[in-house]
């Protein structure tokens, strides 16, 4: 007895986008004070990495990567790749209170005919101090 299982190969199942888990950091910057009125310099730029290793093809095709910034300001390394690395840039500081500062960075994966996008959310919680 033979079987033959009839396979549509025309059907493309879209492949799955994972930028992975938002990531935060937080970071200080030096303020001084004259005459009761603080000054503070920027909290420095801070860098995180980019992790596209939980994305698939359920078809098992293989997959090409495209990160962009989505905030217009950060930069990244190495755009067409599962990993790379995104540097976001200083931040303003305010004495003794901490703000948050995030950015988006959007990941599309695709294969041979579809595509899929998932975001990932870097934040810098930026605060000033003595």
């Amino acid at each position: 007895v033979v079987t033959l299982v009839a396979q549509d190969i025309t059907a493309n199942l879209k492949p799955v986008a994972n930028a992975g888990e938002d990531q935060s950091t937080s970071a200080t910057a030096s303020c001084t004070t004259s005459a009761y009125v603080w000054t503070c310099d920027d909290c420095e730029g801070q860098e995180f990495d980019l992790d596209a290793s939980g994305s698939y093809d359920p078809d098992g095709d293989s997959l090409s990567y495209t990160w962009t910034d989505l905030s217009g300001v950060s930069t990244i390394s190495s755009r067409n790749s599962a990993s790379s690395m995104v540097s976001v840039p200083p931040t303003a500081a305010t004495y003794n209170v901490s703000t948050s500062h995030s950015f988006n960075v959007q990941l599309d994966v695709a294969d041979c005919a579809t595509s899929s996008t998932d975001v990932v959310t870097v934040t810098v919680s930026c605060k000033g101090e003595k």
